[in-house]
């Protein structure tokens, strides 16, 4: 946020109250909120639907938490104080509650949704949590580092790379995220592809007059082909014609034809 010059005390403020406010909703139970919006409902479909709305609001929280990291207005502390919470158990539900109850051997399954909201914000601040716990480390720091290296331990082995006996267990589709993840780190954070960025209004103006530009050579041609026909002049017609199949395309610098 920009603040204007002479409001450094109303900014200060403001970022206390946020960081309270993102303290109370990460502290804040999940079950029992899922337990509150779905009393008095007994269509499965619409508790299905409200107890998905509370787990969506808790992940988009805590990837609005990871977005206040990569601004400086969290510390690596916090950080690692939330992270670990997206690779345990599963959020009780009123269901699973009563099967708990009756099997106490019964461990929690893994909340995969969770599991890829980690997943997602590591793509984003790995890097820079890397960077700091050993930067920490190197100054006699290690709690950072040591609490990173458990968290990665675990994805190692949701991900089918370490092997633990009644280690926790997820889909294919998590485990290969997860491997992608692993893969991602141990490349220095460089990812497979380029991520899709928000397109500047200039990029927008620029990509419609160059797609302009090609609709009316596109359309020229046409028109000049058309001409030809009607006049009869069929060899320049298929020489023409002959060109445009023997030319290669070309690319302008951003790789458009």
């Amino acid at each position: 946020l920009e603040l204007e010059e002479g409001s450094t005390k109303k900014g200060k403020k403001f970022k206390k109250m946020l960081l309270e406010r993102c303290q109370e909703e990460f502290e804040s139970d999940t079950a029992t909120k899922i337990e509150k919006a779905i009393e008095g409902v007994d269509d499965e479909e619409e508790r299905n639907l409200k107890a998905g709305l509370v787990k969506k609001h808790y992940l988009g929280h805590m990837r609005f938490i990871g977005e206040l990291y990569k601004g400086d207005l969290l510390s690596i502390k916090i950080m690692l104080f939330c992270l670990p919470a997206l690779l345990e158990g599963e959020t009780s539900t009123s269901a699973n509650l009563e099967e708990k109850k009756e099997d106490k051997d019964s461990s929690d399954e893994i909340d995969e949704e969770k599991v890829e909201c980690f997943a997602k914000l590591m793509t984003t601040i790995g890097s820079s949590l890397e960077r700091q716990s050993e930067a920490m480390r190197s100054v006699g720091k290690s709690d950072a580092a040591e609490k990173l290296s458990e968290c990665w331990n675990t994805v190692e082995i949701m991900a089918g790379v370490k092997k633990k006996k009644d280690g926790p267990v997820v889909s294919n589709r998590i485990k290969f995220m997860l491997q992608d993840l692993i893969e991602m780190k141990n490349k220095g954070w460089v990812t497979r592809r380029k991520e899709e960025t928000a397109k500047t209004i200039a990029q927008i103006h620029k990509e419609v007059a160059k797609e302009e530009a090609r609709a009316a050579r596109r359309s020229q041609s046409s028109n000049s082909l058309r001409r030809m026909a009607s006049s009869g002049d069929v060899r320049a017609l298929g020489q023409q014609q002959d060109e445009r199949r023997n030319s290669k395309p070309q690319a302008d610098a951003d790789g458009f034809v």
